[in-house]
């Protein structure tokens, strides 16, 4: 094999045992949070406004066909919401039973559960107020709302020059993505190479939920390095998924223009969601 051959082969294995660690870092964190909630046990509400005080949310769902006036739903141990009216797909909830409301906020996706069984609570959310989701629900909620913030690794190769293996990027971003519906993302990536050299990109996607927690991504790029005067264009695609409410992982195949040469391959990014 050629030194070019095995170059590329050490660092795909290099890059495998980075996600290996990764991904069991995920389900650690996963089985901290929480066991998976029973099908059908939860509803998953949007907040969509918030009095100052945090102690009156107006949320929207399409799943709250069964809940009734004045019925308990549990957050958390240290949180109940009390239904005090609601609609077809709204509903406004009191948070004067919270211990703490610091998860409660504008755009963020709630998951409840009916206080009627106090094991359904326990077992269906945790301390943090983050739970598992079930990943064959496909009810028309947001996978993610809010900025994201990641660390983004990838294993790139160059055409023409030679750049070096990609460090660890770090990310700013937006992204607004649901079920069975398109969304979008977008992000400010900046990264460093082993040659020493520097790259800004900027990214936006069509996002596409095909359950509550899995997700496509596909859209394009356009990174400047700090060797060349030009930016490049490129595109990206590639597949997320959601474990935790806050934490994403994306897999990603990524192709970067550049006025000397393009640059492709796999690229691994986690991002939490604020």
């Amino acid at each position: 094999m050629s030194g070019r051959g095995l170059f590329i082969a050490n660092k795909c294995e290099i890059m495998t045992k980075k996600l290996a660690i990764t991904l069991a870092a995920s389900m650690k964190i996963a089985l901290i949070a929480g066991p998976l909630s029973a099908f059908g046990a939860s509803i998953d509400v949007e907040v969509s406004a918030i009095n100052a005080q945090r102690t009156k949310l107006l949320v929207k769902s399409d799943q709250l066909g069964d809940i009734a006036d004045g019925e308990q739903l549990a957050l958390n141990k240290n949180c109940s919401l009390k239904v005090v009216t609601r609609t077809a797909n709204k509903a406004v909830l009191s948070s004067e039973a919270c211990k703490s409301k610091t998860g409660l906020r504008k755009g963020r996706i709630l998951s409840l559960t009916s206080e009627g069984s106090s094991e359904s609570v326990s077992g269906s959310t945790s301390s943090s107020g983050l739970s598992a989701w079930s990943p064959f629900s496909t009810n028309a909620v947001n996978v993610q709302k809010g900025f994201t913030f990641g660390l983004v690794n990838g294993l790139l190769d160059g055409s023409d020059r030679d750049m070096g293996s990609m460090g660890i990027g770090l990310s700013v971003g937006y992204t607004k993505t649901s079920v069975k519906s398109l969304g979008f993302s977008t992000r400010a990536i900046f990264s460093q190479y082993s040659d020493r050299s520097s790259a800004m990109r900027a990214d936006g996607n069509l996002t596409y939920g095909l359950t509550r927690q899995i997700f496509w991504l596909g859209g394009g790029n356009i990174q400047k390095l700090s060797s060349a005067n030009d930016p490049g264009f490129g595109l990206q695609t590639g597949l997320g998924y959601q474990f935790l409410q806050n934490l994403a992982v994306d897999l990603s195949y990524v192709n970067l223009g550049g006025p000397m040469s393009r640059v492709s391959g796999v690229e691994l990014a986690i991002q939490g969601l604020y």
